[in-house]
């Protein structure tokens, strides 16, 4: 009961504090502010005989709310650059395509984008090719296409970037 109270007290006295200096370190993501400062206070009740007798709590919870902090950026830095990857690099390139279809169609009259598409397209197989129309047709996140196909959002990512590289392959054979 008495390390309740003082749980309570220390999340009184220093939840606004923690939770700002968080969201001032974290570049003003609520969510993820909201989630290192609870990470803080989980750890803080994982360790409450030590932090009773501490004799400096709040630099306890300072550290802590540092080492949380560094820990959701180099998250967010990770997903970041596999996001940037799939979900930029794969449209850009995707986008290059049709921007090479319609400058070709311009000068030259020769190239009709759907059928180079469907060219392109019905060199998938199957699964390929829903993957690809849910992320380039219905615009799913990763999330979402890993929910559909039922695969972790790693899997499903991997499978995003083959399918890029598989798409890369067939326009370079293709001797645009």
């Amino acid at each position: 009961m008495a390390n309740d109270a003082f749980l309570n007290k220390l999340y009184h006295d220093y939840y606004t504090s923690i939770f700002s200096y968080c969201l001032a370190m974290l570049n003003g993501d609520d969510e993820a502010a909201a989630d290192c400062t609870n990470a803080v206070f989980e750890e803080a009740q994982k360790n409450t005989s030590k932090l009773q007798n501490h004799p400096n709590i709040v630099g306890w919870l300072k550290v802590t709310a540092q080492y949380r902090i560094k820990r959701a950026l180099r998250k967010k830095a990770k997903k970041q650059k596999r996001e940037i990857y799939i979900d930029d690099a794969s449209e850009r390139y995707i986008a290059a395509l049709q921007y090479v279809h319609e400058f070709e169609e311009e000068s030259y009259n020769e190239i009709d984008i759907e059928k180079t598409k469907e060219l392109v397209l019905r060199k998938l197989t199957i699964e390929e090719y829903e993957l690809y129309s849910l992320r380039f047709e219905k615009k799913l996140t990763i999330k979402e296409i890993a929910e559909q196909i039922s695969l972790s959002e790693s899997a499903a990512r991997m499978r995003l970037i083959k399918l890029e590289l598989k798409i890369k392959q067939i326009v370079s054979g293709l001797n645009l």
